[in-house]
């Protein structure tokens, strides 16, 4: 069920997310430069959920 896949690939992505975002905070008091891949990893989940308000609004549309 897609649906189903689409909640564990959530609660994975988040589980990375929030561990990849804990790395940031440390290497950005070390390493400032580094922000941009943060920068990049709240681009990538805001994409991630875009494409699953989507999908939710065509399946309600079905």
């Amino acid at each position: 069920d897609l649906v189903e896949r689409l909640n564990e690939c959530k609660y994975l992505f988040n589980s990375q997310y929030h561990l990849i975002e804990n790395v940031n905070k440390i290497n950005r008091k070390e390493n400032p430069s580094r922000s941009c891949k943060s920068r990049f990893d709240l681009s990538l989940k805001l994409f991630y959920y875009s494409i699953e308000n989507i999908l939710t609004i065509e399946k309600k549309t079905d």
